[in-house]
């Protein structure tokens, strides 16, 4: 089997082709240029208006300009479009190969998710539709259409921002709509990795977001199945590399499905986390169900933080630590993850042993000192009650 790499990408590009920026976009070979030598991607994808590819032409001319730079192991230029709905939020539309049909939401066949879906189905295309800046009030996204085949990831940066809840610090508050959020997808069950991209209106290549994927090769199926397995983290636009690893068990997008028992027997949940910044790493922080669990401070922390119960030395071990560079082990142990109840009558706190009987995902964020951020796929522990025949991955 051969060993996966990470390969860095703009996956949402606008050109001139698309009507927001026109001419300041750039053209379509001058984006994949900046992508490929200044930027020095691995990946880039025109992500152009479907409305405006319709015309038979347009999308030709776009393909073929895409075929003269696309180079396996090289350079690969991935085909798609942004299909654009005020009403449901809009998605963009990854495809394997070029020339295909495409769909906007102003033809009745592809007008809302389901139909955009169906049509995809029915064109038997090998494509996925990765919503963006679904917290944005122009265009939120509700999470009531979720297809968890077509949709295996959404866009948590871009330079709109970061969508990952609402109130975050890289997001503009008064522009966001509550319940819309990459977290409140989360919790309702909606099992998305993250990918990030610039959405670069008058912009170039790599601003505000850039997705990172783990591949063994680079080309376009293989970064469409990378995806689509969440094998895939997102930045705000820097090459961070980030790996994590749960009980050399579990990494970034993983599902495992366990009884009461076998629950039990994961615990403690040990988390071997590596970070190489361009940067100096001000913070790595472990999300448990949305709430952060642990924090590491690589830089000392910043008035207000609060230290977590356990004593850090019992349960963390800095492998290496350098500006740019941190790998640290933390365990979360089990009797952390208990209950705690209060008797009135004995005015005392006492551990409820009983273990949570609920489904839990993790995921790993980032911080530099410049700024810049990582997210890395969430990773699932499902529950799942009586006996299970054998654990799912």
């Amino acid at each position: 089997m051969e060993k996966s790499q990470i390969f860095f990408g703009d996956i949402h590009i606008h050109s001139s082709f698309s009507p927001c920026g026109r001419e300041k976009n750039g053209t379509p070979e001058e984006n994949l240029e900046f992508a490929r030598e200044v930027k020095k991607f691995d990946f880039a994808r025109i992500t152009d208006h479907s409305e405006n590819l319709v015309s038979e032409k347009t999308w030709e001319k776009l393909c073929k300009i895409l075929e003269k730079y696309n180079q396996d192991n090289v350079f690969v230029t991935l085909p798609g479009y942004e299909w654009t709905s005020d009403l449901y939020g809009h998605r963009n539309v990854y495809m394997e190969k070029p020339y295909e049909r495409i769909f906007h939401c102003m033809e009745p066949l592809s007008s809302s998710p389901l139909k955009l879906w169906q049509s995809i189905r029915e064109a038997k295309q090998n494509a996925i539709a990765i919503p963006h800046h679904p917290i944005r009030a122009e265009f939120p996204m509700y999470w009531n259409e979720h297809d968890p085949e077509l949709e295996p990831a959404v866009e948590i940066s871009s330079q709109w921002g970061s969508s990952e809840y609402y109130g975050n610090p890289l997001q503009e508050k008064d522009k966001s709509v509550t319940g819309t959020s990459v977290q409140d997808a989360l919790m309702k069950g909606l099992k998305l990795g993250f990918v990030g991209g610039s959405d670069g209106h008058d912009r170039p290549p790599g601003t505000g977001g850039i997705t990172a994927i783990f591949t063994p090769q680079l080309t376009r199926k293989s970064i469409l199945e990378a995806i689509i397995k969440r094998r895939c983290y997102a930045t705000t636009g820097e090459k961070i590399r980030l790996y994590v690893v749960i009980n050399n068990l579990l990494t970034m997008g993983d599902e495992i499905v366990v009884n009461q028992y076998q629950f039990e027997a994961l615990y403690p949940l040990i988390f071997h986390i590596t970070v190489e910044g361009t940067a100096p790493i001000e913070k790595i922080e472990i999300l448990e169900c949305n709430q952060v669990i642990y924090t590491y401070h690589a830089l000392p922390p910043r008035p207000g933080f609060r230290s977590p119960r356990w004593k850090e030395e019992d349960f963390l071990k800095v492998n290496m630590k350098m500006d740019e560079y941190v790998g640290i082990e933390v365990a979360i142990p089990l009797w952390e993850r208990w209950y705690y109840h209060y008797s009135p009558r004995e005015r005392i706190w006492s551990i409820d042993p009983r273990l949570p009987n609920h489904s839990k995902f993790y995921y790993v964020r980032v911080t530099q000192r410049d700024g810049h951020m990582a997210w890395s796929s969430p990773i699932w522990i499902t529950f799942k009650p009586g006996e299970c025949e054998r654990i799912k991955i």
